[in-house]
């Protein structure tokens, strides 16, 4: 819905962050934000590397809006399914292949975690990973730019 993405993007400009949404007699009522491109923040420290939150730290924020707001589909594995894809459907509004080589750099670039990654891409094409369920999701955009069905 729009009205959440707006949510999401003026959430993304907040600088501050109130731990327990600021209860009084915190030792710091409010925390400094890593200003980035990520939307869920780090808080500011000296480390090397800081701002890319961990996976533990998505999960739990994904979780906790799952549960406040009542967003049964909510889920981390869901988001990085939806990005994969993405990806995908940029390479065919492009014209090119949906390939294994394709499908090894989209993975890579996102930086998918696993043990075999030839057996993941195997397995998420027969899933998700296909032309077949981009077409279905992007249907309304690959026919905006023209791009047969």
């Amino acid at each position: 819905e729009k009205s959440t993405l707006q949510d999401c993007l003026e959430a993304n400009l907040e600088k501050e962050y109130r731990p327990l949404n600021g209860k009084p007699g915190l030792r710091k009522p409010t925390l400094s934000l890593v200003d980035n491109e990520y939307v869920i923040k780090t808080k500011q420290t000296n480390a090397i590397g800081q701002g890319q939150a961990s996976r533990t730290v998505v999960s739990s924020t994904f979780r906790n809006l799952k549960e406040i707001f009542g967003f049964s589909f909510l889920r981390p594995i869901g988001i990085v399914k939806s990005g994969l894809l993405y990806e995908g459907y940029k390479l065919i509004s492009k014209g090119e292949e949906l390939d294994r080589k394709a499908l090894n750099e989209i993975y890579e670039d996102r930086k998918v975690q696993t043990t075999d990654l030839n057996q993941k891409i195997i397995s998420d094409r027969r899933e998700f990973m296909n032309e077949e369920t981009i077409k279905k999701y992007y249907a309304d955009e690959l026919k905006k730019e023209g791009k047969s069905l």
